[in-house]
């Protein structure tokens, strides 16, 4: 067995660098990770922008759920594997956050406290890039993130308060584009700072060429279009009684999630938008007894992204 493992490696030693890469490319992330133990150039190798290229071409893996809870840790959930790993982003400040996410790239921010700072990294990659201050926003409320795979560029939209020279509050926009490395000033939702309530605070979730977000009281959909930088109200109507609603993409298409109560019981649900009726249709929600089972108080984490 000694001579098999032994000749095993010396098999392995002489393998074409390329073809080496390709084998290690189609195995799990977190086989990758414990592989980077068995010798320095293969540390290495996983954070090397052609490796990183190569996995994300031939590897089909499904998102990870990651959640921030605050320190110099980032939390990340493997669907496939069914664990959790810990992963450590270590020149993170408490009152830090994650706002954003898209294509293994994470936004972090102080969304609730003034002049925001927001960055932009990857954890598994060590990439980190500093955004510069925005032009007039002061207090986020909503951020949401688009990358493209080609270009390896990232746009962030971001919408929230400013104040002016009279002290007065209003809502503005403004997105950014890693191609310039610079702030576009857009469109506003709503002139006036009574509105900002309204506005809430959450993702703006990407989907076919617009950024979508929930509004509040009453819920409602709206929609930015990055390109002629302007907002609109999706003409939709909200399922009764959802609560905590929160928009995802899939495949395409939007969805939400939400609690909802149909007067005898509690349950969370999933719709999607079906955009030739302009309404939500029920697609799944979580069985009683698995919601017996959980805490009660229905919620989404304002850190819960997926990646």
């Amino acid at each position: 067995m000694a001579q098999d493992a032994s000749m095993n490696e010396d098999i392995l030693s002489k393998l074409p660098e390329d073809l080496t890469d390709r084998i290690l490319a189609r195995l799990p992330l977190h086989s990758l990770f414990r592989m980077r133990s068995v010798c320095k150039k293969w540390s290495s190798l996983l954070f090397s922008s052609r490796f990183v290229d190569l996995y994300s071409k031939i590897s089909p893996q499904k998102p990870w759920i990651v959640l921030y809870t605050s320190g110099e840790l980032t939390s990340a959930y493997n669907c496939v594997s069914r664990k959790w790993h810990n992963i450590p982003i270590p020149i993170l400040s408490p009152e830090k956050c994650v706002l954003a996410a898209s294509e293994g790239l994470l936004c972090f921010g102080n969304e609730f406290f003034p002049w925001p700072h927001l960055f932009v990294c990857n954890p598994m990659t060590k990439f980190w890039q500093n955004l510069p201050s925005m032009s007039y926003i002061k207090t986020i409320h909503v951020v949401g993130m688009t990358t493209n795979p080609k270009t390896k560029s990232f746009r962030i939209l971001v919408s929230g308060l400013f104040f002016d020279e009279g002290q007065n509050g209003r809502l503005a926009t403004e997105v950014y584009d890693s191609t310039s490395n610079s702030w576009i000033v857009g469109g506003t939702p709503w002139p006036i700072m009574a509105a900002a309530w309204k506005l809430g605070a959450g993702y703006a979730i990407w989907c076919n060429g617009l950024f979508y977000c929930i509004t509040f009281s009453p819920f409602g959909v709206i929609a930015y279009d990055i390109e002629r930088r302007v907002w609109s109200e999706v003409q939709v109507r909200m399922p009764a009684s959802v609560v905590s609603p929160s928009l995802l993409e899939c495949k395409g298409r939007l969805l939400m999630v939400g609690g909802s109560e149909d007067g005898v019981c509690f349950a969370i649900r999933i719709w999607r938008l079906e955009p030739e009726r302009m309404a939500w249709e029920e697609i799944v929600r979580m069985p009683p007894g698995i919601w017996m089972t959980a805490d009660s108080g229905w919620k989404i984490p304002r850190s819960l992204v997926l990646a």
